[in-house]
């Protein structure tokens, strides 16, 4: 199968079965939140509290469908060669070359002195080649179909999450900037006594950055709603 963000809530409920979890307490990051602001509102009364990086209420809502039709089949064709490429050893590069993709590949989000510690669960040295890496993840999750969410899809999600709820907009992201999430924003402020937001300088991935920025912000709402 393809990576598919409607596939992410369905892993959410396999981990809390698996693990006959009464509920669960989800702190997330990026296509993370998405997927947890998701399950938050499908699932109101399996959530303790939900936690989401950068991310709320974004959804990805794609006006010119002639583009989405020319991408999809390109996403697709690229997935069936990745899958051919399993059981063959990945492109290798020297460890200066792979921290520069991973660099390039956040848009500068990630700092490159944060890069080598992404690096150690991200990467394996080669068996043929020692002074080469490759990634280690899945290839087939390179190409991912998003779903087209429209805002009254997304609101209605929302009046259904009813967990303690904090957002952390990070100021130098271009996601949850324009005028469609301030006013989704707003509706789950009415909706949730509980909900609560800051923002904080830094890009994207400001939690990897700066952790000292963000980890007070989660602690304190942690102290306030996790049942001890």
């Amino acid at each position: 199968m393809m990576y598919c963000d409607w596939e992410w809530i369905k892993v959410i409920l396999y981990i809390k079965q698996y693990f006959k979890w009464d509920k669960v307490s989800l702190l997330s990051h990026s296509m993370g939140s998405l997927a947890a602001r998701r399950y938050s509102g499908l699932f109101p009364d399996d959530v303790d509290l939900y936690i989401g990086i950068d991310i709320l209420v974004y959804g990805y809502l794609y006006e010119n469908l002639d583009k989405v039709m020319d991408m999809y089949p390109t996403l697709i064709q690229k997935a069936a060669i990745s899958q051919t490429r399993l059981k063959n050893e990945p492109p290798l590069y020297t460890l200066n070359e792979i921290t520069k993709i991973k660099y390039f590949g956040s848009n500068k989000s990630v700092a490159l002195k944060r890069i080598p510690y992404l690096l150690e669960r991200g990467i394996k040295q080669s068996e043929h080649n020692p002074t080469k890496y490759y990634f280690t993840r899945d290839p087939r999750t390179k190409y991912i179909l998003f779903a087209n969410e429209r805002n009254e899809f997304i609101e209605n999600l929302i009046k259904r999450l009813k967990c303690p709820t904090l957002f952390i907009k990070a100021t130098d992201s271009p996601y949850e900037n324009d005028k469609s999430s301030a006013e989704l924003q707003n509706k789950l402020q009415k909706n949730n006594e509980k909900y609560e937001s800051h923002t904080v300088l830094g890009t994207h991935h400001v939690h990897l950055n700066d952790p000292e920025k963000v980890a007070p912000l989660i602690l304190n709402f942690l102290n306030k709603y996790m049942k001890r």
